[in-house]
Formats: C-alpha cells, structure tokens, sequence
C-alpha cells in the first residue's frame, strides 16, 4: 500500500478474482477499500511466479502485462494473464489501478 499516494489516490477498478460479495469488478474508491482487496487475494492464493509480457513506463503512468502462477488457499495450482495503467500522482506514487484480467487456467 506504500506504493499508492496517501494524498492523491482516486480509485482503482481491476478484477476481483476472489469477491466478498460477488461483484468481480468493483469500484475501489478508498485505499481502505484497496486494502480489502489484496488482503482477501492473498488470504486466497499465494503468487508463485510473475513475469512481465509486456510493459512500457511513461512521465506519468505505468502500463503492464503480465502472467501469473498462484497456488491457491484450498489446493490448486492456477494461472492468469493481467493487463493494467497505473497513473502516477505528483508524488511519483500511484494514483490509481485500471485493469483487467483473464480467468484462471
């Protein structure tokens, strides 16, 4: 949570792969509710390998692509490929999430 402005954070909408209420693409509009959010994803999988398929860094955002290898909470091993713009606010820290991703495999 470090990596996000305290000061300027907006929102952030990127697939819930693991919704405490269903709704796979929410709203996080608080760092709170950002919080909640990777909580809950690494209370459910622990990430085993990230590589980077494609990615560009500009003045003011990030843009990456990426595979993913999880193992889950409940047994599994699955992977998923995400794709998201990172702004960044005029601390240097993100300001937001805008993203999406694939279902497991």
């Amino acid at each position: 949570m470090d990596l996000f402005s305290p000061s300027e954070y907006a929102y952030a909408g990127v697939r819930d792969y693991f919704p405490a209420d269903g709704n796979t693409f929410p709203l996080l509009d608080t760092r709170e509710k950002m919080r909640d959010y990777y909580r809950r994803f690494y209370d459910a999988a622990t990430v085993t390998d990230v590589a980077l398929t494609n990615w560009y860094v500009g003045e003011w955002f990030l843009f990456a692509e990426a595979r993913w290898r999880l193992d889950l909470e409940g047994g599994g091993r699955v992977a998923m490929m995400t794709v998201e713009i990172l702004p960044l606010g005029s601390d240097g820290k993100l300001v937001g999430r805008s993203g999406y991703g694939t279902s497991f495999e």
